[in-house]
């Protein structure tokens, strides 16, 4: 069966992988995906071996290895072998506009009461998730999260301890 996606590199290209995978720094998949393409080099100075004898000598995973062919040809063995940046980031970053509308001014006030009256019998002290249930039972709101509740006492500096 004919390769889609050969590797040829250029001698200089050769010995930049080469340090990469001498180098005790770095990722050790960096390293890794350096090392398949040396032993996957067509070239006069690679070795030219095929994808399960690559897989057998370093023991790359099968998807790792049929992606870094095509991803060589794409952007350049140097980039094949570094990490892919991703597009966008995992999750959104929180901003402060988001943080201001929680609470009104009066639900906060009444948290603020709550978290200097008496703490109940159970517990000898108000802990986040006491006043979140404790807005709950008093029909204040009809849910809200301890998270909510935490942000709204560091707002009026509160602390519980």
């Amino acid at each position: 069966m004919r390769k889609i996606h050969r590797v040829v590199l250029a001698f200089d290209l050769r010995e930049t992988l080469e340090k990469i995978v001498g180098s005790d720094s770095g990722s050790s998949l960096k390293s890794m995906r350096a090392r398949a393409l040396l032993l996957a080099d067509e070239s006069p100075e690679g070795e030219a071996l095929k994808d399960p004898e690559i897989r057998d000598a370093i023991g790359i995973k099968p998807a790792t290895l049929s992606r870094l062919r095509p991803r060589c040809r794409e952007v350049g063995a140097l980039q094949a072998v570094e990490r892919r940046r991703r597009s966008s980031p995992a999750r959104a970053p929180l901003l402060d506009d988001d943080l201001d509308d929680d609470l009104d001014d009066d639900l906060e006030g009444r948290l603020v009461d709550i978290a200097h009256s008496e703490p109940p019998p159970c517990s000898s002290r108000w802990t986040i998730r006491l006043l979140a249930k404790r807005l709950l039972e008093q029909k204040h709101v009809e849910s809200i999260s301890p998270e909510t509740v935490r942000r709204a006492l560091l707002r009026r500096n509160i602390s519980l301890l």
